[in-house]
């Protein structure tokens, strides 16, 4: 099932992005690269790390972690935090 998403994934982004790659740096599928080194393979660096902790270590701080994210949910919407680009906002 994982597998399938992410075939489907990049297949989907290669489709999307081919012409704004190959436009701007020359590559067609320098998106689907970017994805893959900045995406994927953090992706399951940080899952294999997390995979070796143990749960009832990691379940003491599962107060802390939905606090740190509910903060960083929040902080979205602190006006002039970030980057506006024509019309969108980073």
């Amino acid at each position: 099932m994982f597998g399938t998403l992410v075939v489907s994934g990049f297949l989907y982004l290669s489709s999307a992005s081919m012409v704004a790659g190959s436009k701007k740096f020359g590559d067609p599928f320098f998106f689907v690269k970017d994805q893959f080194f900045k995406g994927l393979v953090v992706g399951l660096i940080a899952f294999l790390v997390l995979y070796l902790i143990d749960l009832k270590f990691l379940r003491k701080f599962s107060l802390l972690f939905l606090i740190g994210n509910i903060f960083l949910l929040l902080l979205t919407k602190v006006p002039g935090l970030g980057i506006e680009d024509a019309t969108a906002d980073r």
